[in-house]
Protein backbone atom coordinates (compact mmCIF):
# COMPACT_ATOMS: atom_id res chain seq x y z
CA UNK A 1 0.00 0.00 0.00
CA UNK A 2 1.47 3.28 -0.40
CA UNK A 3 2.46 6.38 1.77
CA UNK A 4 3.19 9.48 1.39
CA UNK A 5 4.93 11.56 2.99
CA UNK A 6 4.88 15.40 3.59
CA UNK A 7 7.83 16.87 4.99
CA UNK A 8 7.89 20.61 6.32
CA UNK A 9 11.04 23.09 6.04
CA UNK A 10 12.03 26.12 7.40
CA UNK A 11 15.25 27.57 6.18
CA UNK A 12 17.03 30.50 7.14
CA UNK A 13 16.45 33.62 5.69
CA UNK A 14 18.57 34.41 2.36
CA UNK A 15 19.24 30.20 2.43
CA UNK A 16 16.61 29.01 0.13
CA UNK A 17 18.33 28.89 -3.09
CA UNK A 18 20.88 26.87 -1.82
CA UNK A 19 18.22 24.59 -0.04
CA UNK A 20 16.30 24.36 -3.54
CA UNK A 21 19.99 23.31 -4.99
CA UNK A 22 20.55 20.61 -2.78
CA UNK A 23 16.93 19.06 -3.01
CA UNK A 24 17.07 19.04 -6.84
CA UNK A 25 20.82 17.50 -6.87
CA UNK A 26 19.39 14.92 -4.66
CA UNK A 27 15.89 14.29 -6.44
CA UNK A 28 16.87 12.06 -9.56
CA UNK A 29 18.71 9.94 -6.90
CA UNK A 30 15.78 9.49 -4.64
CA UNK A 31 13.58 8.89 -7.75
CA UNK A 32 15.68 5.80 -8.64
CA UNK A 33 15.52 4.44 -5.56
CA UNK A 34 13.07 1.20 -5.73
CA UNK A 35 9.61 2.30 -4.99
CA UNK A 36 10.07 6.03 -5.23
CA UNK A 37 7.18 7.79 -7.03
CA UNK A 38 7.32 10.82 -6.23
CA UNK A 39 10.09 13.40 -4.97
CA UNK A 40 8.84 17.19 -5.68
CA UNK A 41 9.66 20.37 -3.77
CA UNK A 42 7.31 23.33 -3.43
CA UNK A 43 8.15 26.69 -1.93
CA UNK A 44 5.05 28.51 0.49
CA UNK A 45 3.29 31.40 -1.39
CA UNK A 46 2.81 33.09 1.76
CA UNK A 47 6.64 32.61 3.16
CA UNK A 48 9.32 32.46 1.37
CA UNK A 49 11.91 30.11 3.80
CA UNK A 50 8.92 27.66 4.23
CA UNK A 51 9.09 24.41 1.76
CA UNK A 52 6.85 22.00 1.55
CA UNK A 53 8.65 18.29 -0.05
CA UNK A 54 5.75 15.98 -1.42
CA UNK A 55 6.85 12.08 -1.71
CA UNK A 56 5.31 9.00 -2.49
CA UNK A 57 6.31 5.26 -2.03
CA UNK A 58 4.77 2.42 -3.64
CA UNK A 59 5.41 0.48 0.34
CA UNK A 60 6.45 1.02 3.83
CA UNK A 61 9.80 -1.12 2.90
CA UNK A 62 10.27 1.62 0.23
CA UNK A 63 10.02 3.94 2.78
CA UNK A 64 12.01 2.26 4.96
CA UNK A 65 14.98 1.68 2.55
CA UNK A 66 15.04 5.13 1.48
CA UNK A 67 15.49 6.64 4.96
CA UNK A 68 18.45 4.06 5.39
CA UNK A 69 19.71 5.13 2.02
CA UNK A 70 23.41 7.06 1.77
CA UNK A 71 21.61 9.16 -0.51
CA UNK A 72 19.02 10.48 2.02
CA UNK A 73 21.90 10.69 4.66
CA UNK A 74 23.93 12.79 2.33
CA UNK A 75 20.54 15.24 1.32
CA UNK A 76 19.98 15.28 5.34
CA UNK A 77 23.72 16.32 5.99
CA UNK A 78 23.35 19.01 3.07
CA UNK A 79 20.34 20.58 4.41
CA UNK A 80 20.71 20.55 8.50
CA UNK A 81 22.67 23.69 8.37
CA UNK A 82 20.28 25.36 6.29
CA UNK A 83 17.59 24.92 7.87
CA UNK A 84 15.71 27.53 10.69
CA UNK A 85 14.48 25.06 12.93
CA UNK A 86 13.72 21.44 12.76
CA UNK A 87 11.90 19.57 9.72
CA UNK A 88 8.64 17.98 10.55
CA UNK A 89 7.51 14.81 8.82
CA UNK A 90 4.19 13.56 7.88
CA UNK A 91 3.24 9.84 7.14
CA UNK A 92 -0.02 10.02 5.38
CA UNK A 93 -1.63 6.62 3.86
CA UNK A 94 -4.69 7.50 0.76
CA UNK A 95 -8.09 6.00 2.32
CA UNK A 96 -11.09 4.95 0.42
CA UNK A 97 -11.08 5.45 -3.30
CA UNK A 98 -7.90 6.73 -3.55
CA UNK A 99 -6.33 3.42 -2.25
CA UNK A 100 -4.43 1.24 -5.39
Amino acid sequence: MAINVVALFTVKAGEGPAFESAIAAARPAMLDQEGCERYDLQRRVDDENAYVLLEEYASGEALREHGSSPEFTALVTAVTDLLAEPMEVLLLRPVGDQQG
